[in-house]
């Protein structure tokens, strides 16, 4: 065993001011001044500064992370990326126009040859009239892209607004969690208190003194361990949002919202043949097929010539010429061209067959892929409306189970008063409530999240959100 010794006055450092070779008040000024640095040094560990606590609305937190999730801004990159594919593939249809200017000078063992030095300019133009309509097919193909790349970006946010209300429903049902665990801690202190007044009197054991206080920890560690998964729950969606702001403050509070007021009154055959014309995911899938189709084209565009026309102009002028500057640049040396050329394709070693080829393998992938999505979104929105419809019965369910496990707790609580029923069919009893409010509050939640979900795999998210927390931005 370690014993912690308490240090004597005698083995405490000694400072001798007699011998010391300055004046007592300068020596008790500098402790003075070490003294008042040491408790503000103290204080800084001592007094941490408490973050600011923020309140965040669902609103409120869709919105930031629509503005911040960082898969978003990735999202909207790649559709910035490919609308600057689509300008370019426009510029194809452009003239091209170049200009150059030139000195050439020769020399004579140290003096220049004045006759052979000469200054140029010249203009050359040029522009493709047919390229087998590749051109044409570039552009629809960075057009489709395009497209598709923006449906994408509006399919991964509602993604995002499908995560973003997740992770609040689970940070709202933990913070339901934490109320009903407060109350239950509250009730079984009380229940305590009344037991340890019955003792005293002789009217309860000494037995059920000790039980009500096990149960009462148990209660308490209940408490700590819900308040540590809405904690836990409070990080992970402003981990997701993204903000930085909200990172360096993560204590925030949820607002509690209504989560049974939507009632959708939607069957299958509706929501799926609804959902194949709004999903964006299939939206951005038939735009690929489109831009597949567009490859095809420009792989076939090897196959015509090739037209296009060319036009330049060039002069010279030499500081040596008898003839003025403007005669020789615009009449003596001048010189201009138009020209016209025709290429026609008559043997590549089979390159174009294989691009067309390779092309129309290209197309099948991505028209297969769209067949598989649409049968991915028919399971997904039959599993949803599953679980919703079974989320609704939940919910009933538990608001009898609530109310009938209420009534039971306040007979046998009658009961025990009189001692009629032991503390253990109490504690079973409270038991029992306890468990239905927290079924109550999770099936509230299921229902919350299983409507939501509905609307994400029919592609209508921000219309079922704005039920619960105003418009969606």
């Amino acid at each position: 065993m370690i014993k912690l010794q308490k240090p004597r006055i005698s083995d405490a450092p000694h400072i001798d001011i007699s011998q010391s070779g300055h004046s007592r008040p300068v020596i008790l000024k500098r402790l003075w001044g070490y003294c008042i640095i040491m408790l503000s040094l103290t204080s800084l560990y001592v007094c941490p500064a408490q973050s600011e606590q923020m309140q965040l609305t669902l609103n409120q937190a869709l919105n930031k992370a629509i503005t911040y999730n960082n898969d978003l801004k990735k999202a909207s990159y790649t559709v910035t990326s490919s609308g600057i594919s689509v300008n370019q593939a426009k510029s194809a249809f452009l003239p091209y126009v170049n200009a150059g200017a030139g000195w050439t000078g020769s020399l004579s063992g140290r003096q220049p040859v004045r006759s052979g030095s000469t200054s140029d300019i010249n203009v050359s133009a040029g522009l493709t009239v047919f390229d087998g309509f590749s051109r044409t097919a570039l552009l629809q193909n960075a057009r489709s892209s395009y497209m598709a790349n923006m449906s994408t970006m509006e399919s991964q946010r509602q993604l995002v607004l499908y995560t973003v209300f997740s992770y609040y429903v689970q940070a709202a049902l933990d913070s339901e969690v934490v109320r009903i665990q407060t109350e239950n801690l509250n009730s079984q202190n009380k229940q305590l208190e009344q037991i340890e007044a019955y003792y005293k009197s002789g009217q309860k054991s000494l037995g059920d003194v000790l039980t009500q206080k096990a149960t009462t920890a148990k209660a308490e560690l209940s408490l700590v361990n819900a308040k540590l998964d809405y904690n836990v729950a409070k990080l992970t969606l402003v981990k997701y949002i993204g903000e930085d702001s909200l990172q360096n403050n993560i204590d925030v509070i949820i607002t509690p919202f209504d989560t049974t007021h939507i009632l959708l009154n939607v069957s299958q055959d509706t929501s799926i043949t609804l959902s194949i014309d709004r999903r964006k995911d299939i939206e951005a899938q038939r735009h690929e097929i489109e831009a597949a189709e567009a490859s095809i084209k420009s792989a076939k565009s090897s196959y015509w010539p090739t037209v296009a026309l060319s036009a330049g102009a060039s002069s010279s002028y030499s500081p040596y010429s008898p003839n003025s500057a403007v005669t020789q640049l615009s009449d003596k040396n001048l010189n201009a061209s138009l020209g016209i050329s025709l290429s026609v394709p008559i043997f590549d070693k089979f390159s174009a067959k294989y691009n067309v080829a390779s092309a129309k393998v290209t197309r099948s992938r991505e028209e297969d892929n769209l067949r598989e999505l649409k049968r991915q979104v028919i399971y997904e929105i039959r599993d949803a409306l599953l679980n919703y419809h079974a989320a609704e019965e939940q919910v009933r369910v538990t608001q009898t189970e609530v109310e009938s496990a209420k009534q039971a707790l306040d007979a046998v609580s009658a009961r025990y008063e009189v001692g009629a029923a032991t503390l253990t069919d109490l504690t079973i009893s409270r038991s029992d409530y306890l468990t239905s409010l927290n079924d109550r509050a999770q099936a509230i939640s299921t229902l919350a999240l299983k409507t939501v979900a509905v609307g994400y795999y029919c592609g209508a998210i921000p219309e079922i959100i704005a039920y619960y927390d105003g418009t969606v931005k």
